[in-house]
Formats: C-alpha cells, structure tokens, sequence
C-alpha cells in the first residue's frame, strides 16, 4: 500500500477511536453534575474590624464522590444589601488536594484564569462579590479527591447577610447555573440595607411679609441631611440650612429646590417647595 494513503488511513482509524473513547467516556459518566451533594460549610467565624470591613473564617469540605466524581474547584458567594459586598486582596491564595495540584483563588477580573476556565468565567466572571479556587492542571488532571476542613481566612467590605458554596464545578459541559443539590447556603445573621432615595420633602410658610421673620424650611419626618438649597436670582438662601434672608431678596415668587447627591447606598433625590415674599406696603393715612 502507498505510504501516503496508509498515512490517511491511520489517520481516520485514530479519530474513529478518539469518538469512540468520548463517547464511551459520556455514556458512562452520566452523573457527574451530581457528585457534590455532600460538599458543606462546616463553620463561619467572622471578626468585624471596625473599618467597614469584616474577615471570614471559613471551614469548607467538598465531597467529590466515588467513580463520578471529578472537582475543578468551587467558589464561594458573598451576598447582601448595601453596601455591596466586595472581596479584599488578602485571602488564603491557595487550597491543597491529596494527590493533585493546589486550587488557586481569584476574584473580580481575575475569575476563570485557573486551568477549568470556562466552569467559572461563565458563572462568576468580574464579580467582586465572588471568591473561586481552581484547578490550575490542564486538560483531564482536575483530580477527583475529597479535600476536606479547609480553613478560608477572606476579608470582605460591605454588609454580607449570606456566604454561598458552590461546589457544582465539575460537570461536562459548563452551565450558567450550579446544581440545587450541590449549593449550600451559610446565613451570617446580619442585616442589611437595600439602600434607596433619600427623604427630601420640605416646605415654607408662605406668603410671607417682605419685613418679616426670615423663614427657615420645615421638613418631613426622616429627612436626609446633607443636601443643597437653591432657587432662581432674586432670593437670597443659605445653601445647607435653607434660611431665607428677606431682606436681601426681590419680592416675588420663588421656587426652591433641595438636592441631594447620590452616596454610597442612596441614590440621587430633591424635592421643590414655593414661597411668596409680598413687599412691604406703607398705609396711606392722610
């Protein structure tokens, strides 16, 4: 036979025998997203350092199960309210495995850089709230071992109410949402705010004399401080207390609006109130 086509020929026997081998591989492995289901937070101990921030001690096995089992690694996520949690440089860089290669940590950008890339990237790429460890082998060497009682030290800025496993990074074919049975939830007992608009209702009595009083603004209840006062040229305002200096200003009627700016947990709000300055007559008596 022509070396040539005996070369073509080997060629095709190999990638017959490759399709073979995955899809044998496939058929029988059909349970792989589900070898996590013992994985577990054993214990959170938490430290607030009184700097908006608060450090985690964070005690994690992962069960990767018997002949199913394969693990590329887990992540874990910080949730809650305002502020947002964020994930500070600093946390334990590396978990061990028997037998394999360590797990590494990343978070925000740096997310699905490890071996398994696309297991994390898809789930949690850029999220500051996210803490992963992955598998840094290549190809096939994930390793499928239990690792078990590892102490996470992280530091977290923000309110977290909940700390997230997820421990469904191994599955075949990557997904953009981890399998029920392979999450587990750690409730920290904190409570944390939705943030919101800040409360800018105000108002002045009005019509008021030009030799009057000056008028100060009265405001609702739970009113945020903080914001500006301003109106048209003409009124004379103070800009933080609203006080208005009558006899600096033009008789007429003005609209005055307090903003405030948007802040860490609270958007951006203002509110508009009237008032009408009258001049002042002088009775005719003659």
């Amino acid at each position: 036979m022509h070396t040539f086509t005996k070369s073509i020929l080997d060629k095709i026997k190999f990638i017959k025998l490759q399709t073979f081998v995955i899809f044998a591989f496939a058929l029988f492995t059909p349970n792989l997203i589900f070898a996590c289901h013992n994985s577990t937070i054993n214990s959170v101990n938490s430290v607030n350092n009184g700097n908006g921030t608060t450090t985690y001690t964070i005690n994690v096995s992962i069960d990767v199960g018997g002949s199913d089992g394969y693990s590329y690694g887990f992540a874990l996520i910080f949730n809650g309210g305002c502020p947002a949690p964020v994930v500070q440089n600093g946390f334990t860089p590396t978990i061990t495995r028997p037998s394999y290669n360590p797990l590494t940590g990343y978070t925000g950008a740096n997310i699905g850089t490890g071996g398994a890339t696309g297991y994390f990237s898809l789930r949690y790429a850029n999220q500051t709230n996210v803490l992963t460890y992955e598998s840094n082998d290549a190809a096939w060497g994930f390793g499928s071992t239990d690792y078990n009682n590892n102490n996470i030290v992280v530091t977290v800025a923000g309110c977290v109410s909940s700390i997230v496993l997820d421990a469904d990074i191994r599955s075949l074919t990557p997904t953009n949402a981890a399998n029920t049975a392979c999450v587990k939830t750690y409730n920290t007992g904190e409570t944390c705010s939705s943030g919101g608009a800040p409360t800018t209702g105000f108002s002045y009595t009005t019509p008021v004399c030009a030799n009057a009083a000056n008028p100060s603004p009265t405001t609702v209840a739970g009113f945020t401080t903080g914001g500006t006062y301003s109106s048209a040229a003409g009124l004379s305002i103070n800009a933080s207390t609203g006080a208005i200096n009558l006899a600096a200003s033009t008789p007429a009627t003005y609209t005055v609006t307090y903003a405030v700016a948007a802040s860490g947990c609270t958007t951006a709000g203002s509110s508009t109130a009237s008032i009408v300055i009258t001049p002042t007559t002088t009775p005719t008596t003659g």
